[in-house]
């Protein structure tokens, strides 16, 4: 009898589900599936994920299945290394091959914004009820500008999670470190000659966003950002500065691959030849479609810092505002079958971290990831990756901090110095 009751309300919760976010996508818009003919509509549809592992496979599948329910509509691929996306994507974007469904993040969604590419949201859904529905209001809000939605919340990523190899750790004798002394000297021990690394982070010049990335976890973990509460730049400040020379230290330590591209850094980690790094919950995942030996003994933890505020990537679907409204109108059709519940209890698992819809973390979900709860409780403590108050220049800011950031790693210089010329600079870029 227990049995019974509990089926039915399981039936119950999926078709109030489905109801919700029906309602949710309730439009005055004419449904692009509904055309007459044998016309196609193509949505090229631009993304880094096309081309990485796991979630590579999962948008296939998800093409698939959306062009055998919506035979009218056409999804093609334009598929970019997250390396070069965003230096392309924009080139792309002022052409007239640009895409009509593409992603980003809050970093340039302001500046994209203001140039003209985005088209508002809330003519194709009924946004009242989808603001209940997402697992993030504020993350909808830094996509809202005079008083219209222009980005749907993809994903909401900490890069400050500490993910581990629990066997390396164990074999080593080694307990999770929870201060930042004991998270170096672990990384030192955990280092083998050139054979295994303690810990992995950005140090290369190839990706300025990949250092932004991957040192600002640890400068947040101080309490340094890069706009302070009296409102100015506060690169030069203590936290900040404590921050980024301990950064240097983990990277002097011997126990970091020196100068190495990130992604190839990634790939020691999942081949068990790297025991640390500062990320987020998609980063397991991804471990799994590279090595599943190696995924079976990956765990995260918080972070070994005094402070937990952290560097968090929000991303976002936009639609292009300058296609013609039979694109827009597929561009949507497409952006709706990626929220459907089935696709989002698929997504969340590629990304380990909450994603469009609150409702695809599930119980069983939690079970499933129980280190899920250590990126919702970072959630909080949100440090927006674009520059507050230099929304529209907050790519420039940040690529001018990771430049310094590099100086500071391959040059004797005092961090203080570089640090102070780093605001100098970013005074004069904002005039």
């Amino acid at each position: 009898m227990r049995k019974w009751k509990h089926a039915r309300l399981v039936v119950c919760v999926v078709m109030l589900v489905l109801i919700g976010v029906g309602s949710a996508f309730a439009s005055g818009q004419a449904d692009a599936t509904k055309k007459s003919g044998d016309d196609v509509v193509t949505v090229k549809m631009a993304m880094q994920w096309w081309t990485e592992p796991g979630r590579k496979e999962l948008f296939e599948q998800f093409k698939a299945d959306f062009e055998a329910s919506h035979p009218n509509i056409r999804i093609e691929p334009i598929g970019m290394s997250y390396t070069e996306y965003y230096d392309k994507i924009k080139i792309l974007l002022s052409s007239n091959d640009a895409p009509a469904l593409f992603v980003g993040t809050q970093v340039v969604t302001n500046l994209w914004h203001e140039l003209g590419f985005l088209e508002p949201l809330d003519g194709y859904f009924n946004m009242p009820t989808l603001l209940e529905e997402v697992s993030s209001k504020p993350a909808m809000e830094q996509a809202r500008f005079d008083g219209k939605y222009y980005g749907m919340v993809v994903e909401i990523c900490s890069y400050s999670g500490l993910v581990y190899n629990k066997k390396l750790l164990s074999e080593a004798g080694i307990s999770v470190p929870t201060t930042p002394d004991e998270f170096y000297e672990a990384a030192k021990e955990l280092t083998i000659g050139n054979q295994q690394y303690g810990f992995i982070t950005a140090n290369s010049s190839d990706n300025p966003q990949h250092i932004m990335q991957e040192a600002m976890p640890i400068i947040n973990g101080f309490g340094g950002r890069i706009i302070n509460d009296k409102g100015d730049f506060g690169v030069a400040d203590p936290e900040f500065i404590e921050g980024v020379k301990f950064w240097k230290k983990m990277n002097a330590s011997g126990s970091v691959p020196n100068n190495m591209v990130y992604n190839t850094q990634r790939k020691l980690f999942f081949q068990g030849k790297a025991a640390m790094c500062l990320d987020g919950g998609y980063f397991v995942n991804w471990a799994k479609s590279e090595n599943p030996e190696v995924w079976k003994d990956i765990d995260v933890a918080d972070p070994p810092f005094p402070s937990k505020l952290n560097s968090t990537d929000i991303t976002y679907f936009f639609v292009n505002a300058n296609i013609h409204d039979e694109q827009k109108q597929a561009a949507i059709e497409v952006l709706k079958f990626f929220m459907e519940p089935e696709f989002q209890n698929k997504w969340i698992r590629e990304c380990g971290y909450p994603v469009t819809l609150k409702s695809a973390v599930s119980p069983e979900f939690r079970e499933e990831f129980p280190w899920f709860q250590v990126y919702e409780d970072l959630a909080p403590f949100v440090e927006p990756m674009s520059v507050t108050g230099y929304e529209s220049q907050s790519d420039e800011i940040r690529r001018t901090i990771a430049d310094y950031l590099l100086k500071v790693i391959f040059t004797d210089e005092s961090v203080e110095e570089i640090m102070n010329d780093c605001k100098e600079e970013l005074q004069s870029i904002v005039g």
